[in-house]
């Protein structure tokens, strides 16, 4: 019995250490863009999910709820700022968090 136990602690362990370096690939890699420089604008009282949802309507080519999670899930969806934003190529989904929430 304990033979199992550990067999599938193991591979919960394996598992979860690979959704994790997914999520963090994910996370670190050039976002797909449109164009060379994406304009975003937020707008005073938008919602993280309208963040990402304007975020993809401006030419950065994510899918919206993986950028709504990542944000949520990042612990900084309250600091967001409203304002107008540059994404340039060869930043990350991180990098644009960090424009957001410093207001950048």
């Amino acid at each position: 019995m304990r033979y199992s136990w550990g067999r599938w602690l193991l591979i919960t362990l394996l598992v979860v250490s690979l959704c994790l370096a997914t999520m963090a690939g994910w996370v670190l890699r050039d976002l797909p863009l449109a164009r060379e420089v994406v304009e975003l604008t937020i707008e005073p009282g938008t919602s993280v999910r309208g963040i990402a949802q304007n975020s993809v309507d401006s030419g950065i080519e994510v899918n919206p709820s993986v950028l709504y999670w990542f944000i949520r899930l990042s612990g900084q969806s309250r600091l967001l700022r409203a304002g107008s934003y540059e994404v340039k190529t060869g930043e990350s989904a991180w990098d644009l968090l960090q424009k957001l929430s410093r207001g950048e």
